[in-house]
């Protein structure tokens, strides 16, 4: 494979794989298969809204997983292409190729990665660059990480008396967290950190603050069981997650993608 082949190759194989991680792939692939059987289930419609949820679901996995077969699957053809070139000498035809190539490096309008997926991740640079090679210019990436300074939390888990779970996020080191039985590290990356690191390719348009009224999860099921004081608090939310999205629980970033970058 010539270099410049190599070169687009493995840009996509890297962002493919940034993809298929932030999806949780094999998990995915798992509920889809889970959901197409839902779906055939005549009793599932019994319960509208809940049909509703499932095949909202079920059509965000199959745009997902869609998507990335459809680019591996044109990658193959198109290495298959360059190589059928080099044997029969037709420079025309390894052109054609490196071109498909070419064009997959930038194919979507933007990117979207949900509730501190990235927070698991040690170095955001990569991801950066990977994001970089799979949108176009003009494009979007929407990017939920975990704010790093939140009253919500701080009064949540001093109620349980859980100091140590109220400042966590303060910290720069890694923040070990257990879920399901995995044990994985946190990072609270600081909104200059998300930022520099985007930099190189993306200039940061707006973010918003996700949970800046309403507590973080660790607040459940006693909030759920007032459900007045949480409309008041989504009201305030709804109204002031912007100017006040420092201290969200969560923080959504809208980054684009630029041209010369």
């Amino acid at each position: 494979m010539r270099a410049e082949g190599q070169a687009h190759i493995d840009r996509i194989e890297a962002a493919l794989a940034l993809v298929r991680r932030s999806l949780d792939w094999e998990r995915a692939v798992r509920r889809l298969d889970e959901l197409n059987a839902r779906v055939e289930d005549p009793k599932l419609w019994d319960n509208p809204k809940q049909a509703e949820e499932v095949m909202r679901e079920r059509r965000r996995l199959e745009s997902a997983i869609g998507t990335v077969n459809e680019i591996s699957g044109e990658m193959a053809d198109a290495i298959e292409f360059i190589e059928l070139g080099d044997t029969e000498g037709d420079d025309a035809v390894i052109g054609e190729g490196l071109e498909t190539l070419a064009l997959q490096g930038e194919r979507f309008d933007g990117a979207f990665s949900n509730f501190a997926g990235l927070n698991c991740v040690e170095n955001l640079a990569p991801v950066a660059r990977s994001l970089a090679s799979l949108i176009r210019p003009g494009g979007s990436a929407l990017l939920v990480v975990f704010g790093t300074f939140c009253p919500g939390e701080w009064l949540v888990e001093g109620i349980r008396r859980r100091p140590t779970a109220m400042f966590r996020r303060l910290t720069h080191k890694p923040v070990h967290a257990q879920m399901g039985g995995n044990e994985f590290s946190v990072r609270y990356f600081k909104s200059s950190e998300l930022a520099a690191a985007m930099a190189p390719w993306f200039d940061l348009a707006g973010r918003k603050g996700v949970g800046v009224f309403v507590p973080p999860s660790a607040a459940e099921p006693w909030i759920s069981r007032h459900p007045r004081l949480l409309s008041v608090l989504e009201t305030l939310d709804s109204r002031l997650s912007v100017p006040l999205a420092a201290l969200g629980d969560h923080v959504l970033y809208r980054f684009v993608r630029r041209a010369d970058g």
